[in-house]
C-alpha cells in the first residue's frame, strides 16, 4: 500500500486514461464484429481518443515541469557551451548540453535534460536557448522539453486528420 502513495497524481491519470482507452478499442471491436457498421462511430471515437491523449501528454508534462520547478516562471536566454558525452537511462551514450545564462550580470549554468547523439550534438554547439528561472534563486533553472509537447501534438493531429477523414467521406 506504500507503494501506491509514492505514485504521481499525473502518472495515476495516466494509467486511467490508457485503462479506457483500452476498453474503448475492444468495445469499438465487438461493436464492428456484432453490429454490421461502415466504420464512422469507431473512426469518430478513435479520432477522439487521440486528441484526448494528445491533449493529456501535454497537460502532464506541463503540470510535472510545475511541480518540479513550481517558481522558474521568469525567462532568460542562454548559450549552449559545452555538450558533455553521459550515459543515459537507457545505458546509450549521448550529449548534454550544459547553457550558459546571465541574470543580473551573473552567469550561471544548467545542464539540459535532453540529450542528443550523433551529428546534433555538433549543430547544438553555440545555439542560444531559452532558460527558466526562479527570480530568488537564479541558479534554479531548467531548460523547456519539447519532445512531449511534439508526441501530443502528433496524436492531436493524428485524430484531427481522421475525423476530417471520417466526415469528408461520410458526407460528402
Amino acid at each position: 500500500m506504500k507503494e501506491l502513495k509514492n505514485i504521481n497524481k499525473e502518472f495515476i491519470i495516466l494509467i486511467i486514461i490508457f485503462g479506457i482507452i483500452c476498453i474503448n478499442a475492444l468495445i469499438i471491436i465487438i461493436m464492428c464484429l456484432v453490429f454490421e457498421s461502415d466504420g464512422t462511430v469507431p473512426s469518430i471515437i478513435m479520432g477522439l481518443e487521440a486528441i484526448i491523449i494528445g491533449l493529456v501528454v501535454i497537460i502532464v508534462d506541463r503540470r510535472l515541469t510545475k511541480k518540479k520547478y513550481p517558481d522558474c516562471f521568469l525567462k532568460t536566454k542562454g548559450r549552449i557551451v559545452s555538450n558533455p558525452l553521459q550515459l543515459n537511462e537507457s545505458a546509450k551514450w549521448s550529449k548534454y548540453p550544459i547553457i550558459k545564462y546571465v541574470v543580473n550580470d551573473k552567469e550561471y549554468m544548467v545542464k539540459s535534460s535532453i540529450g542528443s547523439g550523433g551529428i546534433m550534438s555538433f549543430i547544438l554547439k553555440n545555439r542560444k536557448k531559452t532558460v527558466y528561472y526562479n527570480k530568488n534563486n537564479p541558479s534554479d533553472a531548467y531548460t523547456k522539453n519539447y519532445i512531449s509537447i511534439i508526441v501530443g501534438l502528433m496524436f492531436m493531429l493524428g485524430g484531427i486528420l481522421a475525423l476530417i477523414v471520417t466526415f469528408k467521406l461520410k458526407f460528402c
